[in-house]
């Protein structure tokens, strides 16, 4: 288009000249070529601002603090992932509900969600250490080599104070997922296989195993529908800890593969969501540290545990750090490809909430059975 104009005649028209009424035939072709090139550029515009629009909608936030932008993923660094948009989060954990009158209930005492038929532990009332203490913190830096960076954003511990809840005694398995997505109310998971099998969601080997490749908002829209949410971070934590408030779900004694598949266990791979009842918690509930990731309410700031001041039921910070243009959410009790030392229930960990990844899950809490 440039050559065109650079060659073209100029012929300037007098002010006395009359514009004639019929274009020459040649000049006619020249000025169509022209219109169109002009209509593809600004066709080509409209497509980018509409795109930008989009991607804008999608990972754009308006957070009323400057998070901190974080370096690295902790589920597997450096790895590629399948992405699902994260709708705005409006949603509310169950915990602003009332529980369902708790007389003669013991903790610990199983109960069927009527919605999925997944079994129910009833967590008490309670007041609680929430993080790792000092003492904590070396115990798994010393004797597990824990990172870091996971022990500096587990701290400092902090008294809370929850109401009683009822959480799920495992992990959301296959199965139980198919009944959503059946329902019309999930989505299946965004891959089909797991870290090493290449049919496992709807393999019915595997139907017993936790689902995998779901998001935050996946996994949301399942707990909803069931009837509840996702834990809190500070639910999930004291139901895998106890009143005790042990660094593992078994106790602070040393890991063997009895407990939990970590890294150490050399499976590499999912085991069954009700697999190592040895290291259940002392609720009773299963696979809390090992076998998946798993997904709770609480968007993740890395200073949360340092400047929030109401630790009553708390329901996490209003908006998250950044990753990669997202916004994190929280994530707890490491995976099959985690070292145990990385697995402790008491560590404060995270995900882009968009993401989903072949180690991470999750399960449900409710008010009531």
């Amino acid at each position: 288009m440039l050559n065109y104009f650079a060659n073209a005649p100029l012929e300037p028209l007098s002010l006395y000249e009359s514009i004639p009424t019929e274009m020459p035939r040649e000049k006619k072709k020249n000025l169509g070529v022209i219109l169109s090139i002009i209509g593809s550029l600004v066709a080509l515009a409209a497509c980018a601002m509409v795109l930008f629009t989009i991607t804008r909608s999608i990972t754009t936030y308006s957070p009323s603090t400057t998070p901190v932008i974080v370096q690295e993923s902790p589920v597997i660094p450096g790895s590629t992932n399948q992405t699902v948009a994260l709708a705005t989060d409006t949603s509310v954990p169950f915990i602003t509900q009332t529980a369902t009158s708790t007389s003669g209930t013991q903790a610990g005492e199983i109960r069927i969600n009527p919605q999925d038929q997944a079994e129910i532990i009833y967590i008490p009332a309670a007041t609680f250490d929430m993080g790792l203490s000092n003492a904590q913190s070396n115990i798994l830096a010393s004797k597990w080599n824990t990172k870091p960076i996971l022990l500096e954003q587990s701290q400092p511990q902090h008294s809370v104070s929850l109401g009683a809840f009822w959480i799920y005694r495992t992990e959301v398995s296959n199965d139980m997922y198919r009944q959503c997505v059946k329902a019309g109310r999930c989505i299946a998971p965004l891959q089909g296989n797991s870290a090493t099998r290449s049919s496992y969601y709807d393999n019915e080997n595997f139907s017993n195993y936790p689902v995998v490749y779901v998001s935050w908002q996946m996994s949301q829209m399942y707990c909803e529908w069931a009837g509840g949410s996702l834990p809190t971070e500070a639910q999930w934590e004291y139901a895998a800890r106890g009143p005790d408030g042990y660094l593992y779900p078994w106790g602070n004694s040393s890991w063997s593969s009895a407990l939990a598949n970590v890294e150490n266990s050399n499976i590499g791979d999912t085991s069954p969501v009700d697999a190592y009842s040895a290291g259940a918690s002392s609720f009773g509930v299963l696979n809390m540290s090992g076998n998946v990731f798993e997904w709770v309410f609480d968007w993740y700031r890395k200073d949360y545990y340092k400047t929030n001041t109401n630790w009553s039921n708390p329901m996490g910070p209003e908006n998250g750090d950044i990753y990669q243009g997202e916004q994190l959410k929280s994530i707890r009790g490491g995976s099959f490809y985690n070292p145990i030392g990385n697995s402790s229930v008491g560590i404060h960990d995270w995900e882009r909430g968009n993401s989903s990844w072949y180690n991470v899950g999750f399960r449900c809490a409710v008010a009531y059975p």
